[in-house]
């Protein structure tokens, strides 16, 4: 195999059973354009980690012409900075960190990296590594919160050609420890947030404030069982506006009461929180009542169709939701609507601003059976 020098594309995905590469084998594939390990049972490490004349993570760097690698490293300090001249002229990556594989998409996975199983607490995440990558995914980590902390403290700049943070099954409550946070904007760029599976999680907020997110390029906010948090998003501080935002999505969150939370100050006026909103996805959600909690004024319905224009939606999904019983959508949403979807019961309750209304929406509506006493 090393003999074939011309070879300019290697496909290894699903060898779950190749744990043995000698040493020189890869490296002497100096064509080679295309290395792509998805899903095998092969971990790259140092020469340093290395046993038996295993091939290493640095005979890669000797690949000229390698512009996409995908493979999965035992650990981070597998990735020291000099080794991060690869990646640096990878045009597309997936570098798995970690014990555990795990496969979640997202729409800016040409350059991702995940980091599984791993305990983070001492770990740092080079700031080459994250300027390279497009995407990020943290799943079943413990420490994050120490691990964001080294990431603010250590920061000199934000990390710009990051799009998607994905973090999923964590005990961690993303809140700052000690008054660690960060004054700028560390992803300035992201434009996808998914949360699964974080059961001390608060609200967005708490993450927000660590990283000084200000989410002005968000297009897509997606939560799943996410057993503690009781709202999204605090607006007014931090955030005010999120002008790009296109979809939201939450699903089985059984403590949420609210999508968005006001500061109560007297003269608040909110902005419009998400006017290019698209769609809006309820699912299994028993104590949501509205998408924001009414004001001190008690000028719920105002203050609703003020912060929740809504004038750009198209698709709107409500299922199980059994409280929630206001929505801000009005007679002009028929213009941009293509479908309401959820329970009959829930839609006859549904209370919109007039009969007029009801009935130009109730065209667009779907009804949806729950089966199986899935509710």
């Amino acid at each position: 195999m090393k003999n074939l020098i011309n070879l300019r594309q290697l496909y290894l995905s699903g060898t779950y059973n190749l744990k043995t590469i000698q040493s020189g084998i890869v490296s002497g594939l100096s064509g080679l354009e295309v290395l792509d390990m998805t899903s095998s049972a092969y971990v790259w490490g140092l020469k340093e980690e290395a046993f038996d004349r295993q091939s290493t993570f640095e005979e890669l760097q000797n690949l000229e012409r390698l512009h996409s690698l995908s493979i999965r490293l035992g650990r981070i300090q597998s990735l020291q900075n000099e080794d991060l001249t690869l990646i640096g002229r990878l045009r597309i990556f997936k570098l798995l960190i970690g014990p555990e594989a795990i496969s979640f998409q997202s729409k800016h996975d040409k350059r991702k990296l995940i980091i599984s199983g791993l305990q983070l607490s001492g770990e740092w995440i080079g700031r080459l590594l994250l300027t390279n990558a497009s995407s990020m995914h943290l799943n079943n980590c413990s420490g994050l919160n120490q691990m964001l902390g080294t990431l603010v403290i250590s920061s000199i700049g934000s990390y710009t050609g990051l799009k998607s943070l994905t973090i999923t099954r964590s005990s961690s409550s993303l809140r700052p420890d000690g008054g660690c946070t960060s004054h700028d904007d560390l992803l300035p760029n992201l434009e996808e947030l998914h949360l699964f599976e974080l059961s001390k999680l608060g609200s967005i907020s708490e993450l927000v404030g660590f990283l000084g997110l200000r989410f002005s390029r968000l297009i897509l906010i997606e939560v799943i069982r996410c057993a503690g948090i009781e709202y999204l998003l605090t607006c007014g501080d931090f955030i005010i506006s999120l002008p790009k935002l296109e979809t939201i999505k939450v699903s089985s969150c059984e403590s949420l009461v609210e999508i968005s939370n006001f500061p109560s100050q007297e003269n608040f006026v909110p902005e419009p929180v998400a006017p290019n909103l698209r769609t809006l996805k309820l699912v299994n959600l028993p104590w949501l009542e509205t998408l924001s909690r009414q004001d001190e004024s008690g000028q719920h319905s105002k203050f609703i169709s003020c912060v929740y224009h809504m004038k750009a939606i198209e698709q709107v999904e409500v299922n199980t939701c059994d409280n929630l019983r206001k929505l801000p959508l009005t007679i002009q949403n028929a213009n941009t609507m293509k479908e309401i979807r959820g329970e009959a019961e829930w839609w006859n309750q549904l209370e919109l601003e007039d009969h007029d209304t009801k009935s130009s929406l109730g065209r667009f509506f779907k009804e949806v059976v729950i089966v199986n006493d899935e509710k």
